[in-house]
């Protein structure tokens, strides 16, 4: 879900503005005062200094100000974030939108406290997991910079104000200027909770009534909640933050009927239903990289505004005025600039509060991490294995099942190790033995890859990680993009035995469903809960006794589509092919949740968070393990 109520910059060409904002004083003689009455008020507001000390609290040296490193030992370091950050954006234009998006999800759960960057540690999910901070993106961009400042000036600078200076450089890149101060001072929170983030952050379907509340409770008014919904003027979206608009507005299978619908039928072409969950558009039709007014122009004069909360903008006559004011490029930049200001000073954490961060996961290092390999001496590894992965799901279609079922396997015993890859040593037969994993296939992949790595990176990445990342790659392959997280850091196992997996797993071939065709209930019977005309099929190719070696569809017709057609054939057709995909259908909470996942769009949600959580079970991490040099080897 993509909602990214930005914020306003400034006129890089008021020099008198970033001089003398009220924003920045850090005592009386500082509040800027009118030049025409001697009034302490640089924009004519009484309540200005009582809005700052309800937002910051009391004023002491702790406030955030500008220029806060030039008095510490890293008077350049805004200069070398800005250079780094307009390297990368150069390379990629679509950055300003993902920071500044990263940015503003970031302050409005508890402040502008980089909480967002926190990685899970222990069972409770961070903020990263939050459904509407999944398609967030640019962490990687954070990483490295916050890598090249800590070289440089180790514990000075803080993952806050790094996060809030990338948002505006990002975005100020075109420009080749400055378009909002950022005050620098902030420290960085300890506290990352999914559990914190719905209810604080707007979603694209919130009226304007929503919108006004989430941002009065952080000091923000309506004339920033418009000015930062601004931000929408770069950037995509994917379809289901919008598609209700097209297709079942009031739950009557309806269109919006406030959305353009010319542009309604582009969506349409666009975002079907249901549409392919990595689909994107453009927020800002033709102009979702240029940062200017021409949201506002085309959501007043046109109701092209992409999201429900869009168009709830035209619903409050306040709002409507601040709009039309807007439609001018440079009061859109002086009013965005202003409330950004704002924006990035919501309960912050300054002095003695919070901590400088020298990484992005909170507490031991010995957990698993989004880019972990970003901090080590193969920064590329993932990309090198995605693009590994992807030439060879090109080839082989179902190449995502077979890597997908070994990671599985591999997981359902003494957790995810990659003690299923080792080969067997004396007499003891490794777990590849076990009869349940001799139809595994897709082990010349991994060692493909496992070769590949080790020759650009000896001794870093594990096998264990390898799999991980190969099998969520070569499913994600016709999507083109991740279909779930996949967090690194582990360690192989040493210990391989077929003795163990007997009692933890089963797999398919005729005979893992004969008894429900030929001998149900001991009398030769068919399992009454079986399609008729499914079984008779299956018959055809499993005949009793069947040839161990036939291998049949465990989603008749689309065994090589990643969607959710498996839930729709078991519930409204009763072809789950195991007794224990029938099983689901005697317990009512399952069937509930089977009913939810007969949409892609869910099935690819769910799927994802539990993925995560497979991937995380009884992993081997730090000093547990090693790096093996091949994955069919113990060191």
């Amino acid at each position: 879900m993509k909602i990214l109520f930005s914020v306003a910059w400034d006129d890089a060409k008021n020099e008198d503005y970033s001089r003398k904002s009220t924003w920045g004083a850090r005592n009386d003689e500082d509040v800027p005062r009118n030049e025409e009455n001697g009034e302490r008020n640089a924009w004519g507001l009484s309540n200005a200094w009582d809005a700052l000390k309800n937002v910051w609290g009391p004023r002491n040296s702790n406030v955030p100000r500008k220029n806060y490193y030039q008095s510490t030992h890293c008077p350049n370091v805004e200069q070398l974030i800005r250079d780094i950050t307009w390297s990368k954006v150069a390379q990629d234009p679509t950055l300003g939108a993902k920071l500044l998006r990263i940015h503003y999800h970031d302050c409005f759960v508890k402040g502008c406290d980089a909480s967002i960057l926190l990685d899970k540690v222990g069972s409770d999910d961070s903020e990263k997991e939050a459904r509407p901070n999944l398609s967030l993106a640019g962490f990687e961009v954070i990483d490295d910079i916050k890598r090249e400042v800590e070289s440089k000036c180790p514990g000075i600078v803080s993952c806050a104000d790094i996060l809030a200076l990338v948002a505006r450089d990002a975005v100020s890149y075109p420009f080749k200027t400055s378009m909002w101060e950022v005050e620098t001072g902030r420290k960085d929170g300890f506290v990352s909770l999914a559990s914190n983030v719905n209810g604080n952050l707007p979603s694209p379907f919130s009226d304007f009534a929503t919108l006004k509340q989430i941002f009065a409770n952080k000091g923000l008014n309506v004339d920033d909640l418009v000015a930062l919904s601004g931000a929408h003027t770069i950037g995509v979206a994917h379809c289901g933050a919008f598609s209700r608009r097209l297709f079942n507005f009031s739950g009557k299978g309806d269109m919006d009927p406030s959305l353009n619908a010319t542009y309604a039928k582009d969506l349409k072409d666009v975002c079907p239903n249901p549409a392919n969950p990595a689909t994107i558009v453009e927020m800002d039709p033709m102009s979702s990289t240029s940062f200017d007014s021409n949201y506002f122009n085309i959501l007043i004069n046109q109701n092209k505004g992409l999201f429900q909360s869009d168009a709830a903008l035209l619903n409050d006559k306040d709002s409507v005025i601040v709009i039309k004011k807007l439609q001018d490029d440079n009061t859109f930049f002086s009013e965005f600039a202003k409330s950004m200001k704002k924006m990035g000073a919501i309960e912050l954490l300054t002095g003695n509060a919070g901590e400088i961060r020298k990484n992005f996961v909170a507490g031991a290092r010995n957990v698993l991490r989004n880019n972990f390999y970003k901090s080590a001496p193969c920064p590329n590894a993932e990309q090198l294995i995605r693009d590994i992965t992807w030439s060879k799901a090109k080839i082989d279609v179902k190449l995502g099942a077979r890597l997908l079922r070994l990671h599985y396997h591999d997981c359902f015993l003494r957790g995810c190790d990659e003690s299923v890859l080792l080969d067997t040593e004396g007499t003891e037969q490794s777990e590849k033995e076990a009869v349940p994993n001799l139809s595994l296939g897709g082990f010349d992949v991994i060692d493909d890859i496992k070769k590949q790595v080790e020759a650009k990176c000896p001794g870093i990445v594990s096998c264990a990680d390898i799999l991980a990342l190969s099998a969520r790659d070569a499913v994600s392959f016709p999507f083109k993009t991740s279909m779930w997280g996949a967090e690194t850091g582990r360690k192989d196992g040493n210990v391989s035995l077929a003795s163990e997996v007997l009692i933890q797993l089963v797999v398919a071939h005729c005979g893992t469903f004969s008894k429900r065709l030929f001998n149900f209930s001991g009398k030769g019977d068919i399992d009454p809960s079986l399609n008729a005309t499914y079984a008779k099929d299956l018959k055809d190719v499993c005949p009793n006794p069947a040839n161990p070696a036939t291998i049949v569809d465990m989603d008749p017709l689309s065994s090589t589509s990643f969607d959710s057609n498996y839930f729709n054939i078991l519930i409204n057709q009763n072809k789950g092919l195991f007794q224990s995909d029938a099983a689901f259908l005697n317990d009512k909470d399952s069937v509930i949740v089977i009913k939810k996942l007969q949409d892609d769009n869910t099935f690819f949600f769910e799927f994802a968070k539990s993925m995560k959580k497979m991937g995380a079970i009884e992993v081997l991490t730090g000093n547990a393990g090693q790096i093996r040099k091949n994955c069919r080897v113990k060191n």
